[in-house]
């Protein structure tokens, strides 16, 4: 019997949890189910939006901006009690992320699955009443889904949640067409948000070394530190190349030999593993659970310090080393093994199986 799923995801702007719910949704259509998907009303998802009805996937842009949106969260208790989900699947990028609505639907009585996308220690303890209502209301979900094992001890003391009742699920993207096999080049890239949490300052930093040793680097996306990426670019015409975030990413692989991503804090990035799908390796901070599943030097490369020089060291190793060997994405990462996971998931709830 099919279940009825609706995935709920709150960030406002295409990134890589919004890339992760998209392809659950599409597999999840494919294998015979009908899920339908919340997401945020804000303008910068209407075109993202659009393309996923137009493949058939249902979409509402109901999700509340904030704890005050009371109209949004009360649309929600109201579709909740006419639609009757047999599921509600909340997709978090941030601690304290959905916990209104997750206490709404658990209220009407609605099985929940929470995916935990980042990591919630290293972030500040953040005001009583929000730990107070963590506390309170994630233990309520009847599934938690981790990205991997290295998280469970800290998330249990965290929130005292039950260890028989988490799953590990890691997240995965579909296959960014392989590049043609060769000699790579220099030409360097970093996909993602320019902020400080994913070290773009410390790439900026490091420019004038990378340029002076021959180096291309192409950025692509948005962010707080674009303007300051953009001056700085401009410095080097021909060598840094400062692009807008594109939904098509195939593009961006198809211009870079290296994947830079000197992150202070991760979950596991989908950028990582779309370049590895496509045979591109990655330089990138061991944080988050890239230790739970990669190994240093097998087409991951970490990154042990983020001064220009340890950048520069990080990059000449990855580059002079193997090819990325093709089982990393197809064995652990892929849409069609791991999504048999999330739904068996969804069967040991409906169904008890």
């Amino acid at each position: 019997e099919r279940v009825k799923i609706w995935l709920y995801a709150y960030p406002p702007l295409l990134g890589g949890l919004l890339r992760h719910v998209e392809t659950l949704a599409l597999e999840l259509q494919r294998l015979g189910e009908d899920p339908l998907l919340w997401v945020h009303p804000s303008p910068d998802l209407d075109s993202w939006a659009s393309s996923l009805r137009e493949r058939g996937v249902a979409v509402s842009r109901g999700v509340a901006r904030s704890s005050r949106d009371l109209r949004a969260l009360c649309r929600l208790r109201e579709s909740l009690r006419r639609e009757r989900p047999d599921i509600v699947h909340f997709h978090k990028g941030g601690r304290y992320e959905s916990l209104l609505p997750l206490w709404i639907v658990s209220r009407e009585k609605a099985a929940t699955v929470v995916t935990e996308h980042l990591p919630f220690f290293p972030s500040e303890e953040g005001p009583f009443r929000l730990r107070w209502l963590l506390r309170r209301v994630q233990p309520s979900a009847s599934r938690l889904l981790l990205l991997g094992p290295s998280w469970v001890g800290p998330y249990r003391e965290l929130v005292d949640y039950p260890e028989e009742r988490i799953r590990l699920v890691p997240p995965f993207v579909r296959r960014v067409s392989p590049l043609p096999k060769g000699e790579r080049g220099k030409r360097l890239g970093f996909l993602g948000e320019f902020t400080s949490r994913k070290g773009v300052d410390r790439l900026i930093e490091a420019l004038p070394l990378f340029v002076a040793e021959g180096y291309t680097l192409t950025f692509c996306g948005r962010g707080a530190l674009e303007e300051e990426l953009k001056r700085e670019g401009r410095r080097y015409p021909g060598r840094v190349f400062v692009e807008p975030f594109r939904e098509d990413v195939a593009e961006f692989y198809r211009k870079i030999d290296l994947l830079l991503l000197p992150s202070l804090w991760e979950g596991l990035p989908l950028v990582l593993l779309e370049a590895l799908s496509a045979g591109i390796p990655g330089a990138v901070t061991p944080v988050g659970v890239i230790p739970d599943y990669f190994r240093d030097g097998e087409g991951v490369y970490y990154i042990r310090e983020t001064t220009p020089q340890g950048l520069l060291e990080t990059v000449s190793r990855a580059l002079s080393g193997g090819e990325v060997p093709p089982s990393l994405w197809e064995e652990n990462f892929s849409p069609r093994r791991v999504v048999e996971r999330v739904r068996s998931v969804y069967r040991e709830i409906a169904h008890g199986e």
